[in-house]
């Protein structure tokens, strides 16, 4: 029986405290000193009675007889031909011992984490699992000893950071029984000294070296539109009056009459936070086909104040005018949309996987005039609108309000 078989090591060095943690937030070594970085792919759980998700993060396996017959969710032998030995995944888990969080192991068929603390080993049916949300995470298991820091990325589990040790099986004998990996925690205290370790199997044992659990954040995003969903796409229009002007012949002959009118809107853009996705990395946006479509910082929205000028023509008689009022829809849109995200690393790798969102995008459309009727300047009566033509068109070039007269033989 190896139930009591875990892994704990301990290192001295000064380190600032847990305090104002929340709860189910996972922190990681800051490359910043002896500081913690909230991750955005990781988290604990809570779960109770030998419950997971299927996303919990594995720290070890554990090598059994296989019972014909049974093929466990947990068997990493999957084959439809059984082999007589077994792996069985073992689970990060963390427990709280009398106020402390203490990571531990969640093992196939038992009910409980298992912890070790002060040289005893505890188990709790109510505990919290690692889980890395959508796969989103880069983790592996950077080796330390004595001589070495803590790796930057290094995951904590509340007091002390998630760690194991190679168990005394050779991972290359597939036939042997027992754990591949002895899964515990790297104990870090406040103060100065040496360095020891502790492996618990019947009882604790000092060891100095070992593996922890590292997670490595991307430095950027690549985003590739797959396709929106217009079918689920809202929108809101609500008219808003840019602003008015009056446009007057008072040549002794037909012209046309020009003016440009100016006006302000604002745009916002927001392709949403997601799960698992770091806030603020530099992110590029691409069509279906692969052209460029923009570049953001993910998470955050894009604000932008603008400033247009439209131009509006209309031929009137002399001694005519016209009330121009400049018109348009100030629009929200949500459209959901499909996407493979690719989270790219220092050291070149990258991991891809499937997203969904809703793009969020302010703007203001459908710019246009609307015209009173003609009518004569001196007595305001109408004028047939048969006579009449209007031109318009937009530029960005700012400019105050003016009128230009062309002549019309």
């Amino acid at each position: 029986q190896m139930w009591n078989r875990l892994l704990a090591v301990s290192l001295i060095v000064l380190i600032g405290g847990s305090e104002g943690f929340s709860e189910d937030a996972v922190h990681i070594r800051s490359k910043y000193g002896n500081q913690f970085v909230t991750s955005s792919t990781l988290r604990w759980v809570s779960e109770q009675k030998g419950e997971h998700r299927d996303t919990a993060v594995e720290g070890s396996v554990e090598r059994v007889l296989n019972e014909y017959g049974k093929n466990p969710e947990d068997t990493v032998d999957t084959v439809e031909k059984q082999e007589p030995v077994t792996e069985r995944k073992v689970y990060v888990c963390r427990a709280r011992h009398n106020g402390v969080w203490v990571p531990g192991q969640l093992r196939f068929g038992k009910q409980a984490c298992l912890i070790s603390i002060h040289g005893h080993v505890y188990t709790y049916e109510k505990y919290e699992i690692l889980e890395n949300i959508e796969a989103g995470a880069r983790l592996s298991w950077v080796r330390w000893d004595r001589f070495t820091g803590i790796p930057i990325g290094s995951v904590y589990g509340g007091e002390s950071y998630i760690a194991r040790r190679k168990g005394l099986l050779d991972p290359e004998d597939e036939k042997k029984l027992g754990f591949v990996h002895l899964l515990g925690k790297l104990e870090v205290a406040k103060g100065f000294g040496g360095a020891s370790g502790r492996l618990l199997e019947e009882q604790e044992k000092d060891f100095e070296d070992g593996e922890v659990l590292v997670e490595t954040e991307p430095i950027r995003y690549e985003l590739t539109v797959i396709r929106y969903n217009m079918d689920r796409k809202n929108i809101a229009n609500k008219e808003k009056i840019l602003g008015s002007t009056l446009l007057k012949n008072e040549n002794p002959y037909a012209a046309t009459i020009d003016t440009m009118m100016a006006y302000e809107s604002n745009y916002s853009l927001y392709w949403g936070q997601g799960k698992a996705i770091l806030k603020g990395l530099p992110t590029i946006i691409r069509h279906q086909n692969g052209s460029l479509m923009e570049e953001i910082k993910w998470g955050i929205p894009e604000f932008e104040e603008r400033k247009d000028v439209y131009k509006v023509e209309v031929h009137l008689l002399p001694g005519t005018a016209v009330n121009v009022t400049l018109v348009a829809n100030d629009t929200e849109s949500e459209t959901p949309y499909t996407a493979k995200l690719v989270a790219v690393y220092d050291d070149g790798g990258h991991r891809s996987r499937t997203v969904q969102g809703i793009r969020r995008e302010m703007a203001m459309i459908d710019v246009k005039p609307l015209f009173s009727p003609v009518y004569f300047i001196g007595n305001m009566s109408l004028v047939p609108t048969t006579t009449t033509t209007t031109t318009t068109t937009t530029t960005t070039t700012t400019s105050t309000t003016t009128a230009r007269t062309t002549t019309t033989e």
